[in-house]
């Protein structure tokens, strides 16, 4: 068997084993001339050292989000921004902002390794707001004025 067929062949066996998400996202964390270990018991593991499955945690916690905000009519707005003090706030803040034009100039240079570092250091921000102590507070007084 030729070293492509052969090559071809151990990529459809992990694919099998570990999913095409994962190997899609593993061999993108890389530039294509590094050398890479592929790590199929961290690829496997159901946990946040796993970048896939932290990821598709970020996804999933904020598309709940957007659901409700969605099903309680709420609209997205500006003004209040003044509100939002808190260092954990901010850094969102200054993440979203900075999200499209670094997205798109990865994406125009063609660097899927920078792309995907940006989309898990915004996601990183993103959960580590969710899961913080301000985020669950205000999520409680909504709950309690029937907000949410």
């Amino acid at each position: 068997m030729n070293n492509h067929l052969e090559h071809t062949q151990k990529t459809k066996e992990l694919i099998d084993e570990v999913g095409s998400d994962v190997v899609r996202y593993f061999f993108n964390m890389r530039t294509i001339s590094s050398h890479m270990n592929f790590d199929i018991d961290l690829a496997k593991k159901q946990s946040d050292e796993n970048p896939v499955f932290y990821l598709q945690y970020a996804h999933a916690r904020i598309c709940s989000i957007i659901r409700t905000v969605e099903s309680e009519n709420l609209k997205p707005a500006t003004d209040n921004l003044n509100l939002l003090v808190e260092e954990e706030e901010q850094g969102l803040l200054k993440k979203l902002y900075k999200f499209e034009k670094k997205f798109y100039t990865a994406r125009k240079i063609m660097n899927r390794r920078k792309s995907v570092h940006i989309l898990k250091t915004l996601l990183q921000h993103s959960i580590s707001f969710i899961l913080s102590e301000e985020y669950l507070a205000a999520k409680k007084i909504l709950q309690k004025q029937d907000w949410l």
